[in-house]
């Protein structure tokens, strides 16, 4: 009768489709359960409204129709913006570029808080000479956002803005990404590299810091306290307290144990 199948039903289908395609390479039986999926009505965020030349494509590319099938009954937002993030790859690696970029936008329209959305704009802007309107079109896009995605569209155009050349354009975007997100590490890290560049090596340390602050107890702690240690024994003069972060670093890399001789 074409009713929508039971909300269980269409969240299983959904996730036995996406265990056969990113946990078993089981492309075929995953496009199968796709389309079980479509066929029961379960394609709640409406059309991809492809070009009838994308459609045509996907039906000739196997790859392609992989996650066009996923990106047209994925249940969420952020669903769609995955399925639609490693079909915008796809296209690019087959020159289409225009197709590609219109797929990542649409993924940034979806979820906002998607930095992988970021990233793929730079690998499509990458040896163009447009990072000036990327920069000023992640803007504005950040202006009707919330704070948290806001900071990764921020973050992005930070980013943009080094490609530039444009350094006191970028501190200021990354400040804004902190100051929506204070737990975002990435404007905090972009951050400390430009100081790295200019030799502030005091505010390298503040930002180091803040960074290891946003991270429990791991690796990555420890590698941050690593660096930090470096900073304050190598350029700040103060080698009692790299000698306190070596430590504490060393606490939390046991298979480095030479970290202990620097």
């Amino acid at each position: 009768d074409g009713a929508a199948p039971s909300e269980p039903r269409a969240s299983l289908l959904w996730r036995l489709a996406e265990l056969r395609r990113a946990r078993l390479g089981q492309t075929d039986e995953a496009v199968r359960l796709y389309g079980e999926l479509l066929t029961e009505g379960g394609r709640s965020l409406g059309p991809l409204n492809d070009s009838a030349e994308l459609v045509a494509l996907a039906r000739r590319e196997a790859a392609l129709g992989l996650h066009t099938a996923r990106a047209s009954v994925a249940p969420t937002p952020a669903d769609r913006a995955l399925a639609l993030l490693d079909r915008a790859l796809l296209l690019l690696e087959r020159g289409r570029s225009g197709e590609a970029e219109h797929d990542v936008k649409r993924a940034l329209d979806l979820d906002p808080r998607n930095i992988a959305c970021v990233a793929a704009l730079e690998r499509l802007y990458e040896g163009s000479a447009r990072w000036v309107e990327l920069a000023h079109e992640l803007r504005q896009r950040a202006a009707g956002l919330p704070p948290e995605p806001a900071a990764r569209l921020w973050f992005g155009a930070g980013r943009a803005s080094e490609r530039t050349g444009d350094r006191v354009a970028a501190r200021e975007a990354y400040r804004r990404a902190m100051s929506l997100d204070p737990a975002l590490p990435e404007p905090i890290a972009s951050l400390g590299a430009l100081a790295a560049r200019d030799g502030d090596w005091n505010e390298v340390a503040t930002l180091l810091e803040s960074e290891a602050a946003l991270v429990g107890p791991s690796a990555r702690k420890g590698r941050l306290l690593a660096e930090l240690a470096a900073v304050h024994g190598e350029r700040l003069g103060n080698p009692q307290r790299g000698i306190e972060l070596v430590e504490a670093a060393a606490a939390l890399l046991p298979e480095e144990p030479r970290l202990l001789d620097l």
